[in-house]
């Protein structure tokens, strides 16, 4: 409550929650400074569970070491340690400007669904970026653009709406009669 005597008025917080271990001590992480840590080790940050190491790691390498990252960022894509590394890397490619198609091919047919929606995303993009550079180009290559197309297919529903994004920012009237026939099978909960 606001007349609670243990409330933090200066740093606006509440309460800091801490777990602490069977010996009564609190379990933090060590700060970790990405400013000093190395293309590959930044490079194997991207497959951390938390989101934010894998965002500073992301900037760190785009920021920092730039286009030298591209040649071992491809390494790992190939050989990802997990599915937040073979995310982090695909983007990472795109924002170097080294993003390879068939990289995003075969992440658009991977067996995890979160490479998958990337994959569908990372066409997304792809299909803004042409679009506003020029409106008379279309935005996908034909062969990226089947691929945004069997994907409104997915047993997923995130990466059928993904995809959906993907033909919307890509558009053709090839497009039109899946995206009617995926709206009727939708279900209505769906949101």
């Amino acid at each position: 409550p606001l007349t609670h005597p243990g409330r933090d008025r200066e740093s606006g917080r509440i309460w800091r929650v801490v777990y602490k271990g069977p010996d009564g001590k609190a379990k933090l992480h060590q700060p970790y400074d990405f400013t000093k840590a190395s293309a590959q080790e930044l490079i194997a940050e991207l497959a951390h569970p938390n989101l934010t190491r894998r965002r500073l790691a992301m900037d760190q390498l785009q920021d920092r070491v730039g286009k030298d990252a591209v040649s071992a960022l491809k390494k790992a894509v190939a050989k990802p340690v997990n599915a937040f590394q073979h995310v982090h890397t695909l983007w990472m490619l795109e924002r170097l400007g080294a993003g390879d198609d068939k990289l995003v091919t075969a992440a658009a047919t991977h067996s995890d669904r979160l490479v998958r929606t990337h994959a569908m995303r990372i066409l997304a993009e792809r299909g803004l970026q042409v679009a506003s550079a020029s409106s008379s180009k279309a935005a996908l290559k034909p062969a990226l653009h089947k691929l945004a197309l069997a994907a409104l297919n997915d047993p997923d529903g995130l990466v059928q709406r993904c995809a959906a994004e993907a033909l919307g920012n890509s558009p053709g009237f090839d497009a039109i009669r899946p995206l009617l026939a995926l709206i009727q099978r939708v279900p209505k909960e769906d949101t």
